[in-house]
């Protein structure tokens, strides 16, 4: 039997979940605390770098990695009201991370950079070269970035796209590279080239900066 004119909209899930006394439940989280003294002095310290270093917004950059869990459950359920809690289970680690890298303009975005487990995946088998693809592509053991493949990327993709990208608009090439703290960001980044300043945000940044 085949309903006729029903229509799963948001009010109606709202209905059902009171008719039916569901409620909804975390399995899993965390909280991360930030450093809200370190965050509210940093972009006086950005700005005071940039306006030593005579940067041009085309020249300053900001990269940051997300991981992808594509095998990660949802982190809530719905239950019954009557029920106290819901069993989790183990939570499935595979993954890999994405690098994103884009300039201040937004006029410049740089070739994600794939961070995977395989050296060679089936999808690149009719590439005939894998500057093909729109995508760079690194392996590591566990799929996470770490201080060697970030040096890597810094030295082989992001100079000599951001050399290009400033030779295009007929500027100097000298650059201003923005991103995390973190133990794959190692500090003698910004000597790795003499036209490419690292500059580093500040401990658990994260939720005050963004505001």
């Amino acid at each position: 039997m085949q309903p006729s004119g029903f229509q799963a909209s948001t009010g109606w899930l709202y209905r059902f979940i009171d008719r039916k006394e569901i409620r909804n439940v975390n399995l899993t989280g965390e909280a991360a605390s930030a450093d809200s003294v370190a965050a509210d002095n940093f972009p006086q310290i950005l700005k005071d770098t940039i306006e030593e270093g005579g940067y041009d917004p085309e020249c300053i950059y900001n990269m940051d990695e997300c991981g992808l869990q594509y095998k990660k459950m949802p982190t809530s359920t719905f239950i019954s009201r009557a029920s106290k809690k819901a069993r989790g289970r183990k939570a499935d680690k595979s993954r890999f991370t994405i690098l994103f890298c884009c300039n201040l303009t937004g006029t410049h975005k740089m070739k994600p950079l794939v961070v995977h487990t395989a050296a060679h995946p089936r999808c690149y088998n009719n590439l005939t070269s894998t500057s093909q693809a729109p995508i760079y592509w690194m392996k590591t053991l566990n799929g996470w970035m770490n201080s060697a493949t970030t040096q890597e990327w810094l030295t082989t993709m992001f100079v000599p796209d951001a050399r290009w990208h400033c030779r295009k608009n007929g500027l100097p090439f000298k650059v201003l590279l923005t991103m995390d703290n973190c133990p794959a960001h190692p500090e003698h980044l910004s000597d790795l080239h003499p036209k490419v300043k690292v500059l580093f945000y500040p401990p658990n940044h994260l939720a005050p900066a963004a505001t």
